[in-house]
């Protein structure tokens, strides 16, 4: 599917599995329970051997440093995840933590289209369970908070709302208690090259992540003229684009940049879908899979172990992803030899306390879940900003609710933050100099369970 002037998340490849799955959600979100044999759920697509990514699946659950509900978090950025088996109703454990929506409704997908459910088989793809339905994921243990990005019905992705999704993302991991980690956010939007006036957009998303210390994994996209720009190009993204189970570049698939891989993204059989989707959803499970592995290491050093363990392709200047190496390094002694098998004592990996539990948990067998998602809603306050001589302030009027109002303001030397609580709707503040910008949200007044969206203000002269 290609759309020049409303372009698709997908790209233009629509593979059969992707659409099998697709057809299996639609008739679960209308009531029919949609059937999956057992052994076809527990096989691995081959192409996941050619990345050397048919490992991670096994690693057993005493491999982490943090209790389950602690575990670093992969933010998805896609037209939101239904409930389905292998991506049930939001639970702290996992595989889907939260289900948010930048414009303030459900973060359940707007309709039942192939192109609607593409975050739930991104989802699937990073970290469906082993449960006898539908497909296994890459990193069944993974945390994914799933935010839906898309506005109304849309089935494509602009540059302000993959910000948006950006500090989202960001805002929920701050509001958590302890705060949450991200280990990455996986963006599966590929038409960079029809918007290039938007690369200031990609820019500040990718910056975003970098600050709370998450990997920013983009893709390529799925067409050979398609120009580089950011986030794929941006410093420190690992960008991705779609390779066939020979390690090799799609026939219809862009090369990424020097700062890019190949990752699983066509193959020769129908279990996986086709596009530099699915490719950047398989790498972003491995990154936070390090994440939560090493949590001492920082994101960069989580991109340089991924692109060190890459190998280059013949006669190419392109590298493959290679998960090998980052299994013999950060998962040694931790890998069971099957899905249903258990290892003596645990080994530690470089860097990395030895876990205590011997024992491999296989998540078992579970009936469609009926209950909804809790959903966090999030919102733009209506807000004004004033200079009066010396001060600044802000002035809320939606009145929506009372809370705390919380402001960050930006000067040449750089970002300054305060609060204070706003029982009439109003706050003041002497900043320590010019302010060069300033961003308004509102934050729930115990304990912070909420937090509005930010409101980016002008600040006027009284």
């Amino acid at each position: 599917m290609t759309r020049r002037h409303a372009p698709g998340i997908l790209g233009d490849v629509r593979p059969s599995r992707l659409a099998a799955v697709a057809a299996l959600t639609a008739g679960l979100l209308a009531g029919a329970v949609g059937f999956v044999p057992t052994a076809a759920a527990d096989e691995q697509p081959s192409i996941l051997k050619a990345y050397g990514l048919d490992w991670i699946e096994r690693v057993r659950d005493d491999a982490w440093p943090q209790p389950k509900d602690q575990r670093p978090v992969i933010c998805l950025l896609d037209t939101g995840v239904a409930v389905t088996p292998d991506t049930p109703a939001d639970d702290p454990n996992g595989p889907i933590v939260a289900r948010l929506a930048i414009d303030g409704g459900s973060g359940l997908p707007q309709g039942d289209t192939f192109e609607h459910l593409h975050g739930t088989t991104m989802a699937s793809v990073i970290a469906a369970p082993r449960n006898g339905w539908g497909t296994v994921g890459v990193f069944p243990q993974a945390r994914i908070v799933s935010i839906r990005v898309t506005i109304d019905d849309a089935t494509y992705i602009t540059p302000a709302a993959v910000r948006a999704g950006a500090r989202a993302c960001r805002v929920w991991a701050l509001n958590q208690e302890p705060v949450a980690s991200i280990g990455s956010v996986v963006m599966a939007e590929s038409n960079y090259d029809q918007r290039p006036s938007d690369s200031d957009a990609w820019e500040a998303s990718a910056k975003a992540i970098d600050d709370v210390n998450g990997v920013f994994v983009a893709a390529v996209g799925n067409s050979e003229e398609a120009t580089v720009l950011p986030p794929v190009s941006a410093q420190g993204v690992l960008s991705i684009a779609a390779g066939d189970d020979q390690g090799s570049l799609c026939s219809f698939a862009k090369y990424p940049p020097e700062t890019g891989l190949i990752g699983p993204g066509c193959s020769t059989v129908t279990s996986w879908p086709a596009g530099s989707s699915a490719a950047t959803a398989a790498v972003g499970a491995v990154v936070d899979a390090l994440a939560a592995r090493a949590p001492e290491q920082p994101a960069q050093a989580r991109v340089a172990a991924i692109m060190d363990s890459a190998r280059l392709q013949s006669g190419s200047s392109a590298k493959a992803f290679d998960g090998t190496q980052l299994s013999a390094e950060f998962f040694s002694g931790l890998v069971a030899a099957s899905a249903t098998s258990t290892l003596p004592g645990p080994v530690a990996a470089p860097t990395v306390a030895a876990p205590t539990s011997p024992q491999m948990v296989v998540s078992p067998v579970r009936p469609l879940p009926s209950a909804t998602p809790t959903v966090t809603k999030l919102w733009r306050p209506t807000v004004t900003a004033t200079r009066r001589g010396k001060s600044i302030v802000i002035r809320r009027t939606d009145h929506r609710g009372k809370g705390v109002l919380t402001w960050s303001y930006e000067t040449r030397q750089g970002a300054v933050s305060a609060s204070a609580i706003s029982p009439s709707n109003a706050a003041r503040f002497r900043p320590v100099s010019r302010v060069r910008s300033l961003a308004v949200w509102v934050q729930e007044k115990s304990t912070g369970g909420w937090r509005s969206m930010a409101r980016h203000v002008r600040v006027s002269m009284a």
